[in-house]
């Protein structure tokens, strides 16, 4: 009986599990507010557009970026890929690394601005937003060691599947 007293009081005073960087950097609160990455697959590499939050929020944690950027291929890279297969180790993978930022509008480059500028002739339209995220054409390149920590059972059409 006081083993089962120790173990609630515990687990009460653990308090309720915390999402960490990794569970954030796509969740409902990211997709709205329109934050979350984007991770293409390319004969070139991996192409991943990354939310400045989500990468802060992964070095507040202690990793490092090419540490962030491994896990959140491995988490939410496409699998069943005829271009690049996420089931299997990929030595030197090559990334290339685009940082979002959210600006207020007036900060954003011209080109953007004239592009919601005429997204918005439409009579429906909103006025323009206070901030955007902006992706800027600049990039970093970076290489990461790829070993996948889970694979997934690919079917292709006109496979049996029982």
């Amino acid at each position: 009986m006081r083993i089962a007293t120790y173990v609630a009081a515990a687990m009460l005073i653990a308090g309720p599990a915390h999402a960490n960087w990794l569970d954030r950097a796509w969740d409902a609160q990211a997709v709205e507010a329109n934050l979350a990455p984007a991770i293409t697959l390319g004969a070139a590499g991996v192409l991943l557009v990354l939310p400045q939050e989500t990468l802060d929020a992964a070095h507040a944690e202690g990793l490092s970026t090419p540490d962030a950027v491994q896990q959140l291929v491995e988490r939410y890279g496409q699998r069943c890929s005829g271009v690049i297969d996420l089931d299997q180790p990929h030595q030197h993978l090559r990334v290339q690394l685009f940082i979002e930022k959210r600006v207020a509008f007036a900060a954003a480059p011209e080109s953007v601005q004239g592009e919601v500028r005429d997204a918005q002739k439409s009579p429906q339209s909103a006025p323009p937003p206070d901030t955007l995220a902006v992706t800027p054409e600049q990039s970093s390149e970076l290489f990461i060691d790829y070993v996948p920590a889970r694979t997934a059972h690919c079917i292709t059409p006109g496979d049996t599947i029982s």
